[in-house]
């Protein structure tokens, strides 16, 4: 073979590589589309066939709790879809931003455990939890996330009775968390790409472990922002699992035992919303009427200014995307009159440049849609003492 001939045979196997690479993402795409529907849909149908129940039967009977039961659930599953979708976006866009400052890793591991727990996920699994006391420098909800996906993950390849373990060890200049089962394991190749992104084991028609293959992704994506590495290992299938991530360790802060959480003042607060969905506006209403606080209400950002010149409230809770004039523009106009009022920014925009831009218009704190009710109203009941 010539040289000629040489260089275009190397170059035409680069450019096979080449199609069969694109190939190979355009057809994991396209499976990932097809789960995200799935998985959108599942409870989309659940919560649909709630509200259908409870259009017809008593409010007070057991199928009215029921009902309100399986919405409260799926939504939260589709908060988490949401969620998910978004970090891993940012994650690969080098948006995902982090709050750095030493924390104890153990208490952060029990908190996403506890959660799980609550929430029933670890419904008939035997979980131990053991955690050795080491700090790092980390963003404590981020870390709680690491948790809560390597946890779920080890929910859905085991089954009732099964055993979850998850240990926290301390090492030289490091810290281990390992979460090891014994479930249905894996082979070699699902354990080299299972922190791929839209990588996911072979599954049966019926997806009976559900999920869209990114808890594992965002797990390595985060904890390489935090310094560290993630692995999975697993002797093969039905031999369990272990996925196992590192940390760097630092020296425990000497004013650490000397911090504590004051219990929440509920105090009751005159509050202005500002939102143009109805229904979030409404329901929203409800939650905070019903502990205690007055309330009015305002579709638009030029009634949201006119309720607040001329009520001024203790708090007001503002949309970003409203009609007329919008959240930004409402915050600068409140704090130009000198209006002393808290202002909290609830927006399905929550991005780190969407905190920043609530920042610099005048807000005091920025919530990401759908907030969680409890924080809302503790950020309420504290307003008066906020700065």
């Amino acid at each position: 073979m010539s040289y000629l001939e040489a260089r275009a045979a190397k170059h035409s196997a680069r450019i096979h590589a080449s199609l069969a690479e694109e190939q190979e993402s355009s057809r994991a795409k396209d499976v990932f589309l097809a789960m995200l529907g799935h998985e959108l849909r599942n409870p989309l149908a659940s919560i649909s066939n709630a509200v259908y129940l409870l259009e017809r039967v008593d409010p007070a009977s057991a199928q009215a709790k029921f009902s309100r039961d399986i919405i409260a659930r799926q939504a939260g599953h589709l908060s988490r879809i949401v969620d998910d979708l978004l970090d891993v976006g940012r994650a690969v866009s080098g948006k995902l931003s982090l709050n750095m400052q030493p924390m104890e890793l153990g208490p952060a591991v029990e908190a996403a455990v506890a959660a799980l727990r609550t929430a029933g996920t670890l419904q008939d699994r035997r979980v131990d939890c053991r955690c050795a006391a080491v700090w790092i420098n980390g963003d404590r909800t981020r870390i709680e996330q690491v948790v809560t996906n390597l946890v779920r993950n080890a929910v859905q390849h085991t089954g009732p009775g099964d055993a979850i373990t998850i240990q926290v060890l301390q090492e030289d200049r490091a810290c281990r968390l390992i979460v090891s089962d014994n479930g249905e394991g894996m082979d070699a190749q699902t354990c080299a790409q299972a922190f791929d992104l839209f990588y996911q084991a072979d599954q049966a028609l019926d997806r009976g472990r559900g999920g869209l293959g990114l808890g594992l992704t965002l797990v390595r994506r985060i904890v390489e922002m935090h310094g560290g590495a993630a692995g999975i290992e697993s002797a093969g299938p039905g031999k369990g699992s272990a996925s196992t991530i590192r940390l760097p360790r630092i020296a425990a802060p000497r004013t650490a035992a000397d911090r504590g959480s004051p219990a929440p003042d509920r105090s009751r607060r005159t509050i202005v919303l500002v939102d143009d969905e109805i229904d979030g506006l409404l329901s929203l209403r409800h939650i905070l009427e019903g502990d205690g606080h007055s309330v009015r209400t305002a579709a638009d950002g030029l009634a949201g200014l006119e309720a607040i010149m001329a009520w001024p409230p203790d708090v007001a809770v503002i949309d970003i995307g409203l009609p007329g004039l919008n959240g930004y523009e409402l915050a600068q106009r409140v704090r130009s009159s000198g209006q002393p009022t808290y202002l909290i920014a609830l927006s399905g925009y929550g991005q780190a440049e969407d905190k920043a831009k609530a920042r610099s218009a005048g807000f005091d704190v920025h919530l990401t849609k759908p907030a969680d009710p409890e924080r809302l109203l503790q950020l309420v009941s504290q307003a008066g003492w906020a700065g």
